[in-house]
C-alpha cells in the first residue's frame, strides 16, 4: 500500500491499554492528530473499543500536521478506560511522538 493516499499522510497510532480489570472499553473510539500545521481529520480507530492489556496499531491517513504535538481521543459512550501509552508515527518522515 502506498504511504500517501490522495494527498494524505500515513500515521501509525499504537494504543496500549492498562492491565487492570476495567482498563479496556467496549465503546467506539475516535482519534485526531495535532501538530504544528494544525489538526488532522477525526478518524474512527475502533468500532468495538479496546480490551484490557491490549496493544493495537491503527493506520490513519490524514492531512499533514507537521511536527506532532499531541492528539484528541474520544470515547463515544462515557465508558471509563485506561490508556497506558500512545505512540504516533509519521510513516513518511519517520517522526514519532510517545505520550
Amino acid at each position: 500500500m502506498d504511504i500517501e493516499l490522495e494527498g494524505h499522510i500515513r500515521y501509525d497510532v499504537t494504543i496500549t491499554t492498562g492491565d487492570q480489570k476495567g482498563d479496556g472499553t467496549k465503546s467506539p473510539i475516535k482519534f485526531a492528530i495535532l501538530g504544528k500545521l494544525g489538526k488532522g481529520q477525526t478518524k474512527m480507530i475502533s468500532e468495538k473499543g479496546f480490551k484490557t492489556s491490549s496493544v493495537e496499531t491503527n493506520q490513519i491517513f490524514s492531512t499533514e500536521v507537521g511536527i506532532i504535538s499531541g492528539f484528541t481521543i474520544w470515547v463515544q459512550n462515557a465508558d471509563a478506560w485506561y490508556v497506558e501509552r500512545i505512540v504516533i508515527e509519521n510513516y513518511c518522515k519517520n517522526l514519532y511522538k510517545i505520550i
